[in-house]
């Protein structure tokens, strides 16, 4: 038997071939201790036919989330100025609230009315929860940011790293290497195994916490270890979609062979600092060639889907074949879109605008016994503009202020304001420019 021994940050390379056909052991150093992980499946074949004989299929894999720390310092106009749009967004003036928006390169941010935990200033879009600390501030890092799931998946990392990076450079300076603070490995696939049949015992793992989850009587998952340093979750990923309404996932699916009503089940598993950090993957630049190790570390170390038999010893369990096929997969990020072609803005899907938002005049046809649509509407226009007179009378507010404030409101939250302090300092800048200041 042929042995090699390597660290999680060699673990990029996993294919090693045996001369002559021998078996292959590996042994994985972690934290400094050596660590036997059995032979793991080949992971070299596409991922779309890994698992065919067995009825299971890989949609796809990918880092699902991913919570950077940075270093450093903010800058004291930046740190000023964010005070002022904060002051704005708590403001009950929509006019005032409305200007309560943060603009840095062609990102629109919504400045928030509240901070995150110690953190002063909160800035949201589609692509970024951006933490921002004070001038002042000593003991917090400069900013935390959390990328969104869609960048990532469409976008790719590396580029979804770069564009973060860049933001957080334009509030001030940035003392490297980029730290993480958390990152989610995923795998989504199509399989024939009844997962909800599957024996708690032949789940194997070091996590003490065991959850299995249904809703509406039916099967909807399980978890592991939730709450800790590492911890996983098997989950209906189709049932999760239709109640996010984020649908980016289905035309990637389709292109590896989902059929439209497939159920797919979605292998996550959450690392946060503490065990990145002993796993030896602390900073950004080490995740880059690591992922493929923290996989093998959650499958083969932390958790397994055992076949359970009559011998004592659970290590002796064979692999499950779902398993084995998890533990197999091709981790490369490929981005599939332009960034560019990523929406920025957290506009409403048509499904939630024009689906979920008729509720509200459809509740009212239905009380009011209207079924003619363009009747119906009317009628709820009448009455809302009798109930705004009426709740004028206490607020000040008719009809039309009240709808001219929501739509402030919902045009800064979905990020369609543009900040007129930037806009100016970017034409003051261009000014000096041409004048050679």
């Amino acid at each position: 038997m042929v042995k090699k021994t390597f660290h999680v940050n060699e673990a990029a390379d996993f294919n090693v071939f045996v001369e002559g056909g021998g078996r292959l052991s590996k042994n994985i150093e972690i934290g400094g201790t050596p660590v036997d992980s059995g032979a793991p499946p080949s992971n070299t074949a596409p991922a779309n036919y890994i698992g065919a004989s067995t009825g299971i299929k890989i949609l796809r894999c990918g880092v699902d989330s991913l919570y950077l720390t940075y270093q450093g310092r903010v800058e004291r106009q930046v740190s000023d100025h964010l005070d002022y749009l904060k002051i704005l967004a708590q403001s009950e003036d929509p006019e005032n609230n409305a200007r309560a928006v943060y603009e840095v390169g062609n990102h629109c941010f919504e400045v928030s009315r509240y901070g995150r935990g110690k953190f002063p200033y909160l800035l949201l879009d589609n692509w970024f929860d951006v933490e921002v600390s004070r001038h002042t501030t000593t003991r917090l890092p400069m900013s935390r940011v959390k990328i969104a799931s869609e960048l990532l998946t469409l976008g790719g990392v590396v580029p979804a790293v770069n564009s973060a990076t860049g933001i957080v450079a334009a509030l001030g300076n940035i003392d490297y290497p980029v730290q993480l603070n958390r990152v989610d490995l995923c795998v989504d696939f199509v399989s024939s195994v009844n997962l909800e049949a599957l024996p708690d015992h032949g789940w194997i793992t070091r996590a003490r916490r065991f959850d299995r989850y249904r809703e509406s009587g039916h099967f909807t998952g399980l978890s592991m270890g939730m709450g800790g340093a590492l911890s996983c979750r098997l989950y209906d990923k189709t049932a999760e979609i239709r109640k996010s309404l984020k649908d980016y996932l289905k035309p990637l699916w389709q292109s590896v062979g989902w059929q439209s009503g497939q159920q797919v089940w979605r292998l996550e598993f959450e690392f946060h600092r503490s065990i990145l950090r002993e796993l030896g993957v602390s900073s950004y630049d080490q995740l880059l060639v690591n992922v493929p190790g923290l996989w093998e570390y959650a499958t083969c170390r932390w958790l397994r889907l055992a076949i359970p038999s009559e011998d004592k010893n659970q290590s002796r369990w064979p692999d499950h074949p779902l398993w084995s096929v998890l533990q197999a997969v091709t981790w490369l990020d490929t981005p599939t879109i332009p960034l560019s072609r990523i929406n920025k803005s957290r506009v409403p899907c048509d499904e939630r605008l024009f689906v979920q938002g008729l509720a509200a005049i459809t509740s009212f046809m239905a009380r009011e016994g209207i079924s003619d649509f363009e009747a119906g509407v009317q009628a709820y226009q009448t009455q809302a503009h009798a109930f705004h007179r009426k709740q004028s009378e206490i607020t000040g507010i008719v009809l039309e202020g009240y709808v001219k404030k929501k739509v402030k409101e919902k045009a800064r939250k979905y990020n369609l304001l543009r900040d007129p302090e930037y806009r100016k300092s970017r034409a003051r800048d261009y000014q000096n420019a041409r004048e050679g200041k």
